[in-house]
């Protein structure tokens, strides 16, 4: 059997003592992560919190480092989907023994259907004189842990914002409007949760409060606009036209193929287009029919 070592001394984990993630939403009460983000939505401020303990001069020992080598436990959020990465806590591990918690956010809107958090402690500056076996280079990873959390809701619920469209949206020019649906830049391989939004006017309470409240009829007019615009969005694009449809799942993309298969079965993205440009109502007519026939 071949064996493979490690090309440094890493930890074994008695020196780090790590609690249970924790995460809250808006204001709310801390509640364990481990099972998921429950009630999560795009709009909401989300917190993570976790105690930890370190000692940091058995740590640096368990890696054949000096006690006054510079390391930091780093943690990155990570999410696939929405092509996410980013550190959210940074800290230096002081040479002693330290115990603390680290608490961040991680932005909504930057996020959909699963977040990875990874907790690492990390070498921080290059070690010129390191003995063998020892890390020597900035971003070595001397320690590394991750869990995965499911995001609930991201594939159900619909992007609704509420807004007044005389005053927070009157560049639109359409103050009377019941809704108004923005596909955002256009990028086909954003996700639909944060690429798509859908602002109800608050200036029309009734539609408003039928949309928020599930009004079939409201929502089967929102979702048959919904899917037009996404449809156009992706027309748009060159790539789209040539047919390359493939996408990740939950991105714009990936909609906008299913409306297209949905609706206008095996036709060619160019034949759709030409329709769209020759017969902007039939187009419409099509879209609007498949969705008040269907739960899409």
């Amino acid at each position: 059997m071949r064996r493979y070592s490690l090309p440094f001394k890493t930890l074994v984990g008695t020196e780090v003592v790590l609690g249970a993630w924790h995460y809250r939403i808006g204001s709310g009460d801390w509640l364990r992560a481990e099972a998921g983000v429950a009630g999560w939505d795009y709009l909401a401020q989300l917190e993570f919190h976790r105690d930890i303990e370190v000692d940091g001069l058995r740590a640096r020992s368990a890696c054949g480092l000096e006690s006054e080598t510079p390391v930091d436990i780093v943690v990155t959020a990570h999410c696939p989907a929405a092509r996410f990465r980013q550190i959210v806590y940074r800290t230096l591990v002081p040479e002693g023994s330290w115990a603390g918690a680290m608490t961040f956010a991680v932005p909504s809107t930057e996020i959909a259907e699963q977040v990875r958090l990874d907790t690492e402690i990390i070498l921080t500056d290059k070690r010129p004189a390191a003995a063998r076996l020892t890390a020597r280079y900035p971003g070595s990873r001397l320690f590394s842990e991750s869990i995965q959390l499911e995001i609930e809701g991201t594939r159900s619920r619909l992007p609704l914002e509420s807004a007044s469209f005389a005053r927070q949206l009157s560049y639109l020019g359409a103050p009377r409007a019941h809704w108004y649906v923005d596909c955002g830049s256009g990028d086909l391989h954003a996700p639909v949760m944060r690429g798509l939004r859908v602002y109800l006017n608050s200036d029309q309470p009734e539609f408003a409060d039928a949309a928020q409240r599930g009004d079939q009829a409201v929502l089967a007019l929102l979702k048959a606009d919904i899917a037009r615009n996404l449809l156009e969005a992706a027309l748009a694009d060159e790539s789209f036209q040539a047919g390359n449809l493939d996408f990740g799942e939950g991105t714009l993309g990936e909609a906008a193929v299913r409306v297209l298969r949905l609706c206008f079965r095996d036709t060619k993205p160019t034949d759709v287009l030409a329709l769209a440009k020759r017969d902007a109502s039939r187009f419409q007519a099509i879209v609007v029919s498949y969705f008040n026939q269907h739960d899409a």
